[in-house]
């Protein structure tokens, strides 16, 4: 997914690419770049399956657009100023899906400086997934989310009435409404730049924790206000001092 990424599309595409898996199909949904993004693009298109571009309604949108066109297996999302972590990752993550009877999985997610690819702000280790623990904060970062296709075919995808929150929406109502199984791997997966939809300082984090709060209640989480703001507080402090841990 990706919209005026000239700057950052092509570590991305390289990103995709160098991966060492057989079995991939490369998608990409751009909004309508007006830069020169869909000309990187174009020049890369060998490796790339399928390419779109034009106007949507936010990334949400563009992720759907995704899943309704893709005939692999497995999806997941990467988007324009974020890459794997190594060039075997999905890899593991075929591997992983052939071996045991899940279906989906997560790993631990990296934050850099968009100035500085190799300065980590924030690392983000989810740990395990315990039923009901959307309720106090706790997602797995979408980055490094991988789901079945059927799933999202079953339990729906992006609900477009949360702007900054739809991942959140859909892993809870995947993981905690409808208790699909999952496999956490304890080692990064990806790697995202600051400074995102949901990264925006204080506005930021008010706007999509609401949006959450409005996400339990669709999904019929039971939450306590006072236990979700603080165990969202000290997941970032712990991003945070972590952020030197690779």
């Amino acid at each position: 997914m990706c919209f005026n990424s000239e700057k950052t599309i092509s570590q991305t595409i390289n990103s995709v690419i160098a991966q060492n898996f057989p079995n991939l199909e490369y998608i990409i949904i751009d909004g309508g770049s007006l830069d020169n993004t869909c000309e990187i693009i174009n020049k890369k298109m060998t490796p790339i399956d399928k390419f779109i571009s034009e106007p949507d309604n936010g990334i949400y949108d563009a992720m759907n657009k995704g899943i309704d066109i893709a005939t692999g297996d497995i999806i997941g999302f990467l988007n324009s100023d974020d890459f794997y972590f190594s060039d075997n990752i999905l890899t593991k993550i075929g591997n992983l899906f052939s071996e045991e009877n899940i279906d989906s999985c997560y790993g631990d997610l990296c934050y850099f400086a968009p100035e500085n690819t190799k300065k980590n702000v924030r690392y983000w280790k989810p740990g395990l997934y315990i039923r009901g623990s959307f309720a106090r904060g706790w997602v797995p970062p979408h980055p490094t989310f991988f789901v079945k296709r059927s799933i999202l075919e079953q339990y729906g995808q992006f609900d477009l009435s949360f702007p900054v929150a739809a991942d959140f929406d859909l892993m809870a109502r995947l993981l905690d409404k409808h208790g699909i199984s999952s496999k956490y791997i304890s080692e990064p997966l990806v790697k995202m730049s600051t400074g995102g939809a949901s990264d925006k300082g204080i506005y930021g984090f008010i706007t999509q924790n609401l949006e959450i709060l409005r996400a339990l209640k669709k999904n019929q989480v039971s939450v306590w206000f006072l236990s979700f703001v603080f165990h969202k507080l000290i997941s970032r402090f712990n991003q945070v001092i972590k952020r030197n841990s690779q």
